[in-house]
């Protein structure tokens, strides 16, 4: 099997495995309320945000739920201020993601996808290896 070919299939799992793995990981510590890449991606949206700024994310407010009912606001997202932490600033607007979330989940793919297609493309490899069988150099 050719290196092309590896990474032809490497290419559609990380597609389809990716694909499905980086948003839902996002999610699910989203709602927990922690950082999902622990300020991996942070590094690269914070400082969009506000110059200086940096991760780890910080979740505030949130729906919470009792029995069958919703109340409450959607989650907002944050970045961790140049000095000191959010609970030292005045103006917490300067420090928000605009579409809170969406930017954190969207930017999961940036981090999920170039680690799944190395783990899938040096699996691949090494199949191919071990179909091979052992070569002369080997013996």
């Amino acid at each position: 099997m050719s290196a092309a070919r590896n990474a032809a299939q490497a290419f559609l799992i990380t597609v389809f495995v990716g694909g499905l793995l980086g948003p839902l990981y996002a999610m699910g510590s989203l709602m927990a309320g922690s950082d999902p890449w622990l300020g991996a991606h942070a590094a690269y949206t914070c400082p969009t945000i506000c110059p200086g700024c940096h991760g780890p994310y910080e979740s505030r407010g949130g729906t919470q739920v009792n029995g069958s009912s919703r109340r409450g606001r959607a989650s907002k997202f944050y970045c961790q201020p140049p000095h000191g932490t959010l609970d030292d600033v005045d103006d917490l607007a300067r420090y928000e993601f605009p579409d809170g979330s969406l930017v954190v989940i969207g930017a999961s793919y940036a981090v999920v996808l170039p680690l799944v297609f190395a783990a899938a493309f040096g699996a691949l490899r090494l199949l191919a290896r071990r179909r091979k069988g052992p070569s002369a150099t080997d013996r």
